[in-house]
């Protein structure tokens, strides 16, 4: 009886030895017609060069870049390969910049980044600051933390060679064109015969009349929401110097004489005041509401 069981077990082991799972079901293959997905993320403009400080003012003394491909009225975010200083900034102009310059920017715009006169190196990147920061951006004041060395080492070695002096911008739309040079002028008559005159006596020349004091600045501003208050001083006389200095006005609260410029209708108008009261050397200037 055991050598029957042992027969059977046997042949039942080798069964299963011998027998095959059936094949797993293939994925389908995938459609090359299907479009292939949207990328998660889009590159945004990040460049190393060069920027110019000879751009053009505007009237209103507005703090902007020009830039020959990034649109009008987007944002760049700047720093400096010369210490690391970080501030964004509006493109309030898309034009043509000189050959072999990144951008230019505004006189107001290089004050307020703390740029010199000559050709600057920088790094400039595409950014989209929140609703909140962009006035400040508009005016000049949004700064970002200082780059580090070890990142400014590693642009400094993108950048480009300086551009050659004299390179002057490409014309901007609706720039009037160059006057034609005029013809050389066509030579004159001979020139007259001169005798020598006896010295004459001169009259003393009259005497200037003293200038007259300048007028007290005003302290009835015009009306406007903002203001930029600039300091707040003891002394009334040195008070009234800083607000001529500055075109602005004094309002005595107290034992104090609060020097401001404006009214600005706009908070974005103020901090353009800010900036250029910042780029004279009056860093805590804020903007405040016009009591």
């Amino acid at each position: 009886m055991k050598s029957h069981v042992s027969a059977l077990a046997a042949l039942l082991l080798a069964a299963c030895a011998t027998s095959t799972l059936p094949p797993a079901p293939q994925q389908p293959a995938g459609d090359p017609a299907l479009p292939a997905a949207p990328p998660t993320s889009e590159a945004r403009y990040d460049a190393v060069g060069w920027a110019a400080t000879a751009a053009s003012p505007d009237p209103d003394g507005a703090v902007f870049v020009v830039h020959p491909t990034l649109a009008e009225g987007s944002f760049v975010e700047l720093t400096l390969l010369d210490g690391g200083r970080t501030t964004v900034m509006k493109v309030g102009r898309n034009a043509p910049v000189a050959p072999g310059y990144l951008l230019a920017l505004s006189p107001v715009a290089a004050q307020a980044l703390g740029a010199g006169s000559g050709p600057v190196a920088v790094r400039a990147r595409e950014v989209v600051p929140p609703l909140q920061e962009r006035a400040a951006a508009e005016g000049g004041s949004l700064t970002r933390m200082d780059a580090p060395q070890l990142l400014l080492a590693a642009l400094r070695k993108r950048l480009p060679p300086v551009p050659a002096a004299g390179a002057t911008p490409a014309p901007s739309a609706g720039a009037r064109p160059a006057s034609a040079p005029e013809p050389a002028p066509r030579p004159g008559p001979a020139p007259i015969e001169t005798v020598d005159l006896p010295p004459s006596r001169v009259s003393p020349l009259p005497s200037i009349p003293a200038s007259p004091e300048p007028a007290p600045v005003s302290t009835t501003p015009a009306s406007g929401a903002w203001v930029v208050q600039v300091a707040a001083l003891s002394n009334a006389a040195r008070a009234e110097a800083l607000a001529r200095e500055l075109g602005g006005f004094t309002r005595r609260t107290g034992a104090l004489v609060r020097v401001r410029m404006g009214p600005y209708p706009t908070t974005a108008a103020a901090e353009r005041g800010r900036a250029q009261a910042a780029a004279r050397g009056y860093g805590d200037a804020k903007v405040i509401r016009n009591d």
